[in-house]
């Protein structure tokens, strides 16, 4: 877990960060203890990067994106906001450092995240079932709550439900295969086929958070900035030439809050 801390006054910010980052991979686990989580963008520039959460989106190590990134800047931004902005801007735009084939990895991990967790709640709940028809039951509940929870979630800013489901056709991907390989062995498929179907766009098209999400905290000063400024910035990758990141509000030291 990420231990991070910016601490604020009127005369500007001092931020630190553990260190410690854990390597997920097919091979195993592997932790380290000098992982470089802040990165300072070059003079002029007044800000810093802090990353937590995955490492890499699209398979790209944050660090590279960063840099690559910042090499697009011609001058210092007005705003932290605007940092923030721009780097959204410029990973939904560049093409050459995210390889395509990343965009059809990252839509199957996203997927099957959803239709496993389901399968996972469905499991749980019918281990204390007595006969198939309260499998059925139970199969058809969790079903349409997944629906639901989908449903009330913001989408991301510039993509549609419609958009997602295109997406899925465009990238050939077997939806059927996929839910008949997840859920084989569990009754009441069949019945509820439709609903988890729904769910896909939408698994792709909202806003919630996921293993795989990389957090950025943009942290100092813009142009026009007085005070010290941080902004956190969600990126969960980028696929059907849209950028998948939300931008919260920004908080840091005012002429009316002088420290925090």
């Amino acid at each position: 877990m990420t231990s991070q801390i910016a601490v604020f006054n009127p005369l500007g910010v001092a931020v630190a960060s553990d260190t410690v980052t854990t390597i997920s991979s097919s091979r195993g686990i592997k932790t380290t203890s000098n992982a470089q989580k802040i990165w300072p963008l070059p003079e002029p520039h007044l800000l810093v990067i802090i990353e937590s959460g995955s490492a890499v989106s699209n398979g790209v190590h944050t660090q590279l994106l960063i840099n690559e990134w910042s090499r697009t800047l011609t001058g210092p931004l007005p705003t932290v906001s605007d940092y923030a902005k721009s780097f959204a801007d410029w990973f939904a735009t560049t093409s050459d450092i995210i390889p395509k084939e990343s965009e059809l990895g990252e839509v199957h991990w996203q997927l099957n995240d959803h239709y496993y967790e389901v399968k996972r709640r469905v499991e749980l709940d019918a281990a204390h079932a007595t006969t198939q028809e309260e499998v059925v039951e139970i199969m058809r509940n969790h079903s349409q709550a997944s629906l639901e929870w989908l449903q009330q979630l913001e989408l991301f800013e510039g993509v549609t439900d419609d958009d997602d489901a295109e997406l899925i056709k465009v990238l050939d991907i077997d939806l059927n295969e996929k839910l008949d390989y997840i859920f084989k062995g569990i009754p009441g498929l069949d019945e509820v086929r439709d609903t988890l179907l729904h769910c896909a766009p939408l698994v792709l098209s909202r806003v919630q958070d996921t293993g795989m999400d990389s957090d950025l905290g943009f942290i100092g000063f813009g142009e026009k900035d007085f005070f010290a400024t941080s902004i956190r910035l969600s990126c969960r990758a980028r696929y059907g030439k849209a950028a998948r990141v939300t931008i919260a509000d920004s908080f840091g030291a005012s002429a009316d809050d002088q420290s925090g």
